[in-house]
C-alpha cells in the first residue's frame, strides 16, 4: 500500500509540474519540425521562398519549414530574403510540420 502510495504521489508531482510550467515556446525551425502541434513558435529568420498570396518558405539556418500568414500579412514579406519574426502555432499537414502565423513582423 506505502508503495502505490509513493508512485501516486509521484505522478501528482509530474502532472503539477508540468501545469505550472505551462506552455512551450519553440525558437527554431529544428525545434518546430520534432515538436507537437499547436505548439507555440517565435522564430526569426528570412523568406526563402514566396509560394502564394498566403504561404512562403521560411529558413532560420537549422531548416526550413512552410509559413502560412492570415490576410494583408503578406505584404510584409513580399520581398525574398527579408529578415521576418514570425509568431505561430505549428499545424501538420500529413507529413510535413508548418506553422499557422499569427504575426509577422519585418525586420529592420
Amino acid at each position: 500500500m506505502k508503495r502505490f502510495s509513493l508512485i501516486f504521489l509521484f505522478l501528482l508531482c509530474v502532472f503539477v509540474t508540468s501545469a505550472i510550467a505551462g506552455p512551450t515556446k519553440v525558437l527554431t525551425v529544428a525545434e518546430a519540425k520534432a515538436s507537437a502541434i499547436d505548439t507555440n513558435v517565435v522564430l526569426t529568420g528570412e523568406v526563402v521562398k514566396v509560394i502564394n498570396d498566403k504561404s512562403f518558405l521560411f529558413s532560420d539556418g537549422t531548416g526550413e519549414l512552410l509559413v502560412h500568414v492570415n490576410d494583408g500579412e503578406m505584404n510584409k514579406v513580399a520581398a525574398m530574403k527579408a529578415e521576418v519574426d514570425v509568431t505561430g502555432l505549428i499545424v501538420q499537414d500529413f507529413m510535413y510540420t508548418e506553422v499557422q502565423a499569427t504575426s509577422v513582423t519585418a525586420r529592420n
